[in-house]
């Protein structure tokens, strides 16, 4: 049977708490999930992992070494991301209140994003943790072609972001309707 527009407004009518309550339920879910999210300042840079010399092309066995070489590079990706997502080693790089992201983006290329409150800590701190990461691979790695991070294209300044509370607020608002008119939806079809 096909439902006129007065069963539909006497249906809402009938659920209309139930859906005020989903509705303000989602919008204050959506408000206050700009809390979860990190403000501030972020720098993102993408660094490609490569050795500190190259093999001479003079050397007996150049072919096999440059392959052994660019294996062992493509290789380490998921090592050195390994490290720099390590929390033992975010404690003694990063400032407290600060965040550092780190994304494979392909082998041998990883993608870093610091984030801070302060501008000048997301651009000089992100070079510091490259710096200290370098040093640290430096001493752990027992070859004499030793690996290190090398940034890729320009140095871009650090980034203001921020989610804003009342467009998370809208969201959550339309969600929550839609929602409740889905569940009203499924009620009065199976009740049908």
């Amino acid at each position: 049977t096909k439902m006129d527009l007065r069963e539909f407004t006497k249906i809402i009518k009938n659920y209309s708490l139930f859906i005020v309550i989903l509705a303000a339920l989602g919008a204050a879910v959506g408000y206050s999930s700009t809390n979860l999210t990190s403000s501030g300042f972020k720098r993102t840079q993408t660094y490609i992992i490569s050795p500190q010399s190259q093999v001479l092309e003079n050397s007996p066995d150049y072919h096999a070494q440059n392959y052994y070489l660019g294996e062992n590079l493509r290789n380490s990706t998921d090592s050195f991301v390994a490290i720099l997502q390590s929390e033992d080693f975010q404690k003694e790089v990063i400032n407290p209140g600060d965040e550092l992201g780190v994304r494979k983006i392909a082998p041998q290329v990883i993608r870093l994003t610091y984030n801070s409150q302060s501008e000048d800590d997301a651009s000089t701190n992100l070079e510091q943790v490259v710096e200290k990461f370098n040093i640290k691979i430096g001493i752990l790695s027992e070859e004499s072609t030793g690996i290190q991070l090398k940034p890729v294209g320009a140095l871009l300044p650090p980034l203001y972001s921020k989610l804003n509370n009342f467009t998370l607020l809208a969201v959550g608002l339309v969600l929550g309707v839609s929602f409740a008119l889905f569940i009203v939806a499924l009620k009065e079809y199976n009740r049908l």
